[in-house]
């Protein structure tokens, strides 16, 4: 085990980063009713089976080469806008 030594000089040039974070909120975590439980995977054999499957839960799925669906809420989550869902 080794133990790295700083000058004092060092010590106030590593705390440097601590004053861009000085003023910013506090992380918070999902609530539990906003985390997941789980997931399923769901194949499908025709886009028959698809087009039955997205009509019983209410949702568009997509599958094909140029667009697919890669995850889905279940109920539909309403998600913000791109830019709303970072902040």
């Amino acid at each position: 085990m080794s133990f790295d030594i700083f000058t004092g000089e060092e010590l106030d040039e590593r705390k440097e980063w601590m004053k861009e974070w000085e003023g910013m909120p506090a992380f918070q975590a999902a609530k539990d009713s906003e985390a997941e439980v789980g997931y399923i995977m769901v194949h499908f054999k025709t886009q028959e089976d698809v087009e039955a499957f997205s009509k019983a839960i209410g949702q568009k799925i997509t599958i094909s080469q140029s667009s697919r669906s890669k995850a889905i809420w279940y109920p539909k989550k309403e998600t913000p806008q791109t830019i709303e869902r970072f902040f």
